[in-house]
């Protein structure tokens, strides 16, 4: 008996041995095991979080490179379509087109409020409403003048559209007089 002791002490032991890692394992390695996992996934959200704040940081960098231009674009704008009527400028164009043209400008009118059609259903923006201004021309030259001078009105930096054309044919000296109107437009 005494090596049927001994075998029962041996078995009985091993089944303690047994019994403690079992509850070795469930009372401490599964829930560090389990505070493992769950770090690691918390530091793959973390992870995700951080790649995601840089891409979109890149993107705000992006935006921020395009619309620092936009002075610029403003400005350039303003050149195109001028906060107000601007007359003094748009005379001196003229008549700085009809000197470079070998052109007389006769005289100048302005008929101011021609009618815009309403746009309807329009959003509202950062842009001001736009207004036309009529212009009516009488100008005297050679046909190869007139028709460079209409051609650089039109592609003048104001937008500048020609509504009329009329000629008219002077008794003096045979020279010929010409009677343009075109729209241009304003920011109100």
């Amino acid at each position: 008996m005494g090596s049927s002791k001994k075998r029962l002490g041996t078995v009985i032991g091993g089944m303690l041995i047994l019994l403690l890692s079992g509850m070795m394992y469930f009372l401490l390695v599964k829930p560090a095991y389990k505070e493992v996992q769950a770090l690691r996934s918390e530091k793959e959200s973390r992870r995700e979080t951080l790649v995601h704040e840089q891409e979109t940081l890149q993107e705000i960098k992006r935006v921020n490179e395009k619309y620092s231009a936009l002075p610029r674009v403003k400005e350039t704008f303003g050149a195109i379509v001028p906060n107000g009527e601007d007359v003094p400028s748009l005379i001196n164009q003229i008549q700085s087109m009809a000197k470079a043209y070998n052109t007389k400008v006769d005289s100048i009118t302005l008929q101011y409020g021609v009618s815009q059609p309403e746009k309807k259903d329009v959003e509202p923006s950062a842009l001001k409403p736009v207004a036309a201004l009529r212009v009516g021309l009488a100008v005297k030259g050679s046909y190869e003048g007139i028709k460079s001078f209409i051609s650089a009105l039109e592609t003048n930096i104001r937008i500048m559209d020609l509504v009329s054309f009329r000629v008219n044919e002077t008794s003096s000296g045979g020279s010929t007089q010409y009677n343009l109107t075109f729209d241009t437009y304003y920011q109100r």
